[in-house]
């Protein structure tokens, strides 16, 4: 859950645990989760609550759900998201409609809809991303030079801004923002998007999920970054490599029969709607 939706938060996620213990349901809260309710009794660790939850409710926007699903999707666990932000394309679930979908939930009338998660390399460690890996200078800094290979061929080299490695699911965030195409979530993909490019050429371009890419990063500053997720950030050093791919794991999104992805776009984005209307 989202601490910072504050009274709101505590509202929703306090008649869930109400219904649910009123089903016989036990339930997990994180550590954080529990602190913020004053429910310490009922958390545990991050690692012990991915390893030991059946399915999570995600309660917040979708920067909640970006990071729960990080830590979740690795233990395979399914996630419902509930809407307290304002976009909500992953926190789907409105708390009007909130009882409905928990009682469908725990009848098992619900569909899995498998989201692709990308995996990076760099200094060893090993990250993971539901939307995107991004790799940017700093706000007053000169441009940088990114050279990419896909599946150890050369590709091409972006004089830019930064450099956008998304997901399908990433492909309405930032990626869109930056002039990338939508893709349908189920499209085993993934889409690179140059930012602000000093160059004519330089256009989006989808790729295989099976494609392996590594960013060979060129400067003449240090004030570079590598983002995960919008939500996490790394010093980026000229002459370091990045090497991201499709992760060994889905993450699993609960969704409900007759919800339509289409339907989402519309009204997340108001496409098709007439200004004014």
């Amino acid at each position: 859950m989202n601490p910072q939706k504050g009274r709101v938060a505590k509202e929703v996620v306090y008649g869930i645990i109400s219904w649910l213990e009123g089903k016989g349901i036990d339930i997990l809260l994180t550590k954080e989760g529990g602190d913020f309710l004053g429910k310490r009794e009922m958390a545990v660790d991050d690692l012990d609550f991915a390893s030991s939850v059946e399915i999570a409710l995600i309660v917040g926007g979708d920067g909640t759900f970006l990071k729960a699903a990080r830590l979740l999707a690795p233990q395979g666990v399914p996630m419902l998201g509930i809407n307290l932000g304002r976009l909500g394309f992953l926190v789907s679930e409105s708390v009007a409609t909130l009882e409905i979908a928990l009682s469908k939930v725990l009848e098992g009338k619900f569909e899995i809809d498998e989201r692709l998660m990308l995996e990076a390399r760099f200094k060893g460690e090993t990250l993971y991303a539901l939307n995107e890996f991004v790799i940017m200078k700093g706000a007053f800094a000169r441009l940088i030079n990114l050279e990419v290979f896909i599946n150890g061929d050369y590709f091409t080299s972006y004089p830019a801004d930064g450099l956008i490695i998304s997901t399908p699911t990433g492909s309405t965030a930032y990626s869109l923002s930056a002039g990338g195409p939508i893709l349908q979530p189920g499209i085993q993909a993934m889409v690179l998007t140059p930012i602000c490019a000093h160059t004519f050429y330089a256009r989006p371009i989808v790729i295989s999920s099976l494609s392996c890419i590594r960013v060979v990063v060129n400067a003449d500053h240090k004030d570079i970054m590598l983002t995960q997720d919008g939500q996490a950030g790394f010093n980026v050093l000229p002459g370091d490599e990045i090497v991201i791919k499709r992760a060994p794991f889905f993450a699993k999104v609960i969704t409900f029969r007759g919800r339509s992805f289409f339907e989402l776009l519309r009204k997340k984005l108001k496409l098709g709607v007439i200004p004014g209307d």
